[in-house]
This record gives structure tokens, sequence and C-alpha cells, in this order.
């Protein structure tokens, strides 16, 4: 039969210091190897030897941004999020940011000086392959020159196609080319897209060479609104402007005549002149009404 043990019994100092000689997280001056443990210090000198020891300044050393000569990923990942922002910071304010995440201010200016030489080089494409030598693949510079001269050569209609080194795209799908379209004298693209060859890959598990694009369709007609546009084959927007007091007879003969002209397609605005005729005119206008018509009580008098 077991023998109990009371809890009086138990040596409490002996267990906790048991526990002393295995914990490592326990410095070893304050484990006990006799079993006892070294009686603390008193409170005072307790004080002054904490105020006596140097407090260690700690800092974060940067990790390291290159490794075996190339970026790593995360460091592309951090310079495309800050360059994106150069229309709204210009500059300056990328290469600040650049240096607030930890890349050195030498190699922020040195990236920086690049833009200025594209800007002012013609073939900018070939300036920076010469320029960037062994940092940049062949095949991408040849790829990119390649695109850019096919649709030079083969567009149809009025537009420049540039190189703009500061274009990125949000998404993280894009494996090759990518590109905006945009109107110059508006801020902001109305349209984006670029190649994806490994999109079709995530659901199809074979990768398919792909690229599209999207288009903001709104800003799309937005903008045509803007300049004028007419769709073609829309009827026109013609308003009769009657004077006051055109007798009930004329005024029959109008409305007829306004009947006649919608057969045709038109669409027609039979309304009261306005004595501020003008403004009337005006607001019209801005309602697309192209053409007006003016019915006057005395038609003889007015011409």
């Amino acid at each position: 039969m077991a023998k109990k043990t009371r809890i009086e019994d138990i040596d409490s100092e002996a267990v906790i210091n048991s526990f002393r000689l295995d914990d490592t997280s326990i410095p070893p001056e304050a484990r006990s190897a006799g079993g006892n443990a070294p009686s603390p210090p008193p409170k005072e000198a307790t004080q002054e030897a904490a105020v006596s020891l140097p407090v260690p300044h700690y800092k974060e050393e940067p990790e390291r941004r290159r490794r075996n000569g190339k970026l790593e990923k995360p460091d592309y990942d951090t310079v495309f999020i800050i360059l994106d922002k150069m229309d709204k910071i210009g500059v300056d304010g990328v290469k600040a940011e650049l240096v607030e995440s930890g890349f050195a201010a030498e190699a922020a200016d040195k990236y920086m000086s690049l833009f200025d030489e594209l800007t002012a080089n013609g073939n900018s494409v070939a300036w920076l392959a010469e320029k960037l030598g062994d940092f940049l693949e062949p095949e991408v510079s040849q790829n990119l020159s390649e695109i850019i001269d096919s649709v030079r050569a083969t567009k149809a209609s009025e537009f420049e196609i540039t190189f703009d080194p500061t274009l990125v795209r949000g998404m993280s799908y894009y494996t090759g080319t990518i590109f905006e379209i945009a109107i110059p004298q508006f801020g902001g693209s109305c349209g984006g897209g670029g190649r994806y060859d490994k999109m079709v890959g995530k659901f199809t598990g074979k990768d398919v060479p792909a690229c599209g694009f999207s288009i903001g369709f709104e800003r799309i007609i937005l903008l045509m609104m803007e300049n004028g546009f007419q769709i073609p084959g829309q009827p026109k927007k013609i308003a009769y402007l009657i004077e006051k007091g055109v007798s009930g007879d004329r005024l029959c003969e109008v409305i007829a005549q306004a009947q006649e002209a919608r057969k045709n397609g038109d669409q027609i605005l039979v309304a009261r002149m306005n004595k501020n005729k003008k403004f009337q005119k005006e607001q019209l206008t801005k309602e697309g009404y192209t053409d007006f018509v003016e019915f006057y009580k005395n038609p003889i008098e007015k011409q």
C-alpha cells in the first residue's frame, strides 16, 4: 500500500530549487546548485545596480535589399507601389518615400535620375537597355520595341504610343507587358490591360498565353459628350418657340407642322417663348437642342 504524503511534509523550497536548476530561462547566477537559492540583494543595492547598467539601444537592421546581386521580390513590390504615386507626389515625393522604406538615399537619387534622362531621350527603350546593361534582359527591351514599332506601323487612327516607365497596374496577375489608354487633356486613364499567361492555368491547370484589357465605359461616354460628340443617326432636336399672343388657328398650324416633322424622325419641342429668349435658348442648347424655329404673333413685322 502506497504511503500517503502530507502537505506539511513537502519541502517547498527544495521543489522550487529543483525547477531553478533545469530552467534555462533563469540566469545561471540565479539558479541554486545546492538546493538553496541565493539571497536576494537589498532593495537599495538592486536599484543602484539597475541604474549603473547601460541601456542597450535597439536598432532594427534593415533587411538585406540584395541577394546575389538581385533585388528580392518584396523590394520590387515596394518600389512599384511607391512609383505608382509619381503623378500625385512627384519625383521628390517618390524619392522621399523610397528612403523612408529603407533604401539608401544615393540609390534613390540614382534611380530617380533615370526618369529625367528618359524624358529627354527620344528612343527611350533603346536608351534604357543601353543604360541598364546586364540589369535588363535583352529580350525585354526587344519585345517592347517590337510592340511599339508594330502598333505605329499598323494603327488605323490618330494616336500616339509611348513607353512610360512609371506605369504600374494594381493587379498581381500580369506576367508581361502592361498598357493604359489615356486622353492627354483629361486626367487619368479610360482603359488598360496587359499580358497574363498564368491566369487561365489557375482554373484549368494548364497555362494559356493571354492578353486582355478593360475600358471605363462611363468615363469614355462622359469625355465624348464633353467634346460635343453626336451619335450617328440620332434625330435632330428642334425647339419651336411660340410668342405669347399667337392666335389659336396659328397655334394649331404650328402643332400640325411639329407632328409632320416628328414623322420624319426629328424630336420637336413646342414651347412658349420667354421674355429672356437668349437665356431660354442657352438652357435648351444644354439639353441638346440644336435648331430653333420662332413663331411670332405678327410674323411680317418681325422679319
